[in-house]
């Protein structure tokens, strides 16, 4: 029951609202209707002179007819002249006969309101003005013209004026005529043209700004196929205010220019229909399905009377066009009221239907008007005044998303912000878990080759050096042993030395070293290190590699070679295309040997091992009597280059 309640109470509300925007529409379109049938209201200037008689000759007749010609008929103006049948140029003559008077002291001015064809005008038998009568293609003048009559055209106590009225969009005719004082007929007629033409003209011109702005929206985001169907309505309705208001057609094709103002209409209606189907995203399309065979109908009905060339198109178009275009209206209306009722917190959709309903109503007026069942006669249209309301909906709808788009993608970017800050942190809290890791494996993996190292260097030489002191061994030989032991030992503690940048110090370390003990020994050490290449910093299990070569080699110097002088140089090589390498070259002047029977034993083939394990090579060359030169040769890593 209470969910019952709470339905019946939402819906309530839903009417309520609904009911509120009937309510605003009617008190618009009524307010808008007021002001502008009393805005549209120019008064005439008073005194006028009114024509005291009105004849028609039919005919075609280019030249003045005579003054007994027969076939003049008694009229009243404003009128349209029976249409001829045949004639691609319909053609009547007017005959307005003014009470003279004695002349007034201004200037006075034939005032011609709406004649709605071209005419040729002539008073008392001269003539006064010509609105192109022989143009192509031929005016339509929706606007009132206005010619200044001379002092000498004016006789008493008659003033004749005859109308030649020429017209190739429908039938012949002439609007009222009078005559009154030129200023106030030229203020008067500036007032009507701002309203007949100027409004319309802007009009015009915001419906294509919107057109534009809505297509090039469409042409950005094609799956906002809304946007392109207003685009087209809002063209077809600016074709459609442009065509009702053109003075001159743009083409002598009257029978093609008739069909364009009402297909321009058609197709206005029409997109209007489809952009309600669209933006409401309406699965439906039974109104579709029934409209577009209809619209399909009626357009060619339109096109097929209008070419014919017949009078039958006005009939056809003020009867089935333009109803056919309300009726499709109050579709519109009909599906905006629906979706606004079912979804009350829309407010694009019920300023909408606020618009579309205003429209439906000035639309039904100017029907009306159209078929002289409203007036008064000479206020012409509304239609086109509602276009800055058109506007401000329009471009509010516009305004709106774009600012939603902009909340949205800033609301995106705070998140994005958010989520950026906080993975930035997860990574500098991960990459400082690694690098605590990664120096915990540094140390372990420094530790291990140390352990290695002193097991394979430094243990090795003191257990040699324990089994000789239990052998009973010489002091010198076992000296001998403690002292190599602490020589490696002082070499692992240079290569893990980690204040060291270079292998250029390394070097300098082991070479001060090795000079004390070759002086002790009278052996001359040349190792000139002012002509030593800058080398970069090794791995530490590199750099050991190198000082156990270069200390196996002296150690073999000292104890066998019977050596006076060692020469040590060191050169930095680029091969093309090549990583850089490094060249260690020995060289001593002691008694030599047999290098090729030296090849197969335990100390030259550990030299081969240390130097393999570098990546690179060792050359040795000797012979009896002439000293050894040995050539070590590695290359320098990517990330020692």
């Amino acid at each position: 029951m209470h969910a019952m309640a709470e339905r019946a109470g939402r819906g309530l509300a839903d009417l309520h609202g609904l009911a509120a925007t009937t309510v605003i529409i009617l008190l618009f379109t009524a307010g808008v209707l007021t002001l502008l049938g009393a805005y549209m209201q120019v008064r005439l200037p008073t005194p006028q002179l009114l024509p005291i008689s009105v004849e028609r000759l039919d005919g075609d007749a280019a030249s003045l007819p005579p003054v007994d010609a027969p076939g003049w008929q008694p009229t009243v103006l404003p009128e349209r002249a029976p249409l001829r049948a045949g004639q691609r140029e319909q053609r009547a003559w007017y005959r307005l006969r003014f009470q003279g008077g004695p002349p007034p002291a201004n200037l006075q001015a034939l005032l011609l309101r709406r004649p709605l064809s071209a005419l040729q005008i002539y008073v008392n038998g001269t003539l006064l003005g010509d609105s192109g009568v022989a143009r192509h293609p031929l005016p339509v003048y929706r606007s009132d013209l206005r010619y200044n009559l001379p002092p000498a055209l004016w006789t008493a106590p008659r003033i004749e004026v005859l109308v030649l009225s020429v017209s190739r969009q429908g039938r012949a005719g002439l609007g009222e005529v009078l005559i009154g004082d030129s200023a106030e007929l030229a203020a008067y007629k500036a007032e009507r043209n701002w309203r007949d033409k100027t409004i319309p003209g802007h009009s015009v011109l915001i419906s294509a700004i919107l057109a534009i702005a809505f297509a090039a929206v469409w042409v950005a985001r094609p799956r906002e196929s809304a946007f392109g169907w207003l685009a087209a309505a809002l063209a077809g309705r600016a074709l459609f205010t442009q065509l009702g208001v053109q003075q001159t057609p743009w083409f002598d094709w009257p029978e093609l220019y008739r069909c364009l103002i009402y297909l321009s209409l058609l197709g206005f209606i029409y997109c209007e229909l489809e952009f309600s189907r669209v933006l409401l995203q309406m699965s439906d399309a039974r109104a579709e399905r029934r409209v577009r065979p209809a619209f399909a109908l009626i357009a060619a009905t339109v096109v097929g009377v209008s070419l014919t060339g017949s009078g039958g198109y006005a009939v056809v178009g003020a009867l089935l066009a333009v109803p056919a275009a309300l009726v499709v209206g109050g579709t519109v209306v009909w599906r905006f009221a629906r979706h606004a009722r079912a979804h009350p917190e829309s407010r694009e959709v019920r300023w909408l239907l606020i618009l579309a309903g205003v429209l439906l109503l000035v639309g039904t007026r100017d029907w009306l008007y159209d078929l002289k069942l409203v007036g008064p006669d000479g206020c012409g249209r509304f239609q086109h005044f509602l276009t800055p309301v058109a506007f401000a909906v329009f471009g509010g709808m516009l305004l709106r998303r774009h600012l939603a788009a902009l909340d949205a993608a800033e609301s995106m970017n705070r998140q994005l912000e958010a989520r950026v800050a906080e993975k930035s942190d997860e990574i500098e809290r991960n990459w400082l878990h690694i690098a605590g890791i990664e120096r915990e494996r540094a140390r372990f993996e420094e530790r291990d080759r140390l352990m290695r190292g002193m097991h394979d260097g430094v243990g090795g030489h003191l257990v040699q050096a324990l089994a000789m002191a239990d052998a009973g061994q010489s002091v010198e030989r076992v000296r001998e042993a403690v002292q190599c032991s602490l020589d490696d030992l002082r070499l692992l503690i240079d290569a893990s030395d980690v204040h060291v940048e270079r292998l250029n110090d390394v070097l300098a370390r082991f070479r001060e070293r090795l000079a004390r003990r070759t002086a002790t020994l009278g052996i001359v050490l040349d190792w000139d290190f002012t002509r030593m290449p800058e080398l970069p910093r090794l791995a530490p299990e590199r750099t050991v590699q190198v000082l156990r070569i270069l200390q196996e080699l002296l150690t073999n110097v000292i104890k066998h070679a019977q050596a006076r002088r060692v020469v040590i140089e060191c050169q930095l090589l680029q091969p093309p295309g090549a990583p850089q390498r490094v060249l260690l070259d020995l060289r001593d002047d002691g008694v030599g040997f047999d290098s090729i029977q030296l090849r197969a034993g335990r100390g030259q083939a550990s030299l081969a091992q240390r130097a393999q394990a570098l990546g690179g090579t060792l050359q040795l060359e000797s012979r009896p009597g002439a000293g050894c030169h040995v050539r070590l040769i590695f290359p320098l890593l990517d990330d020692e280059a």
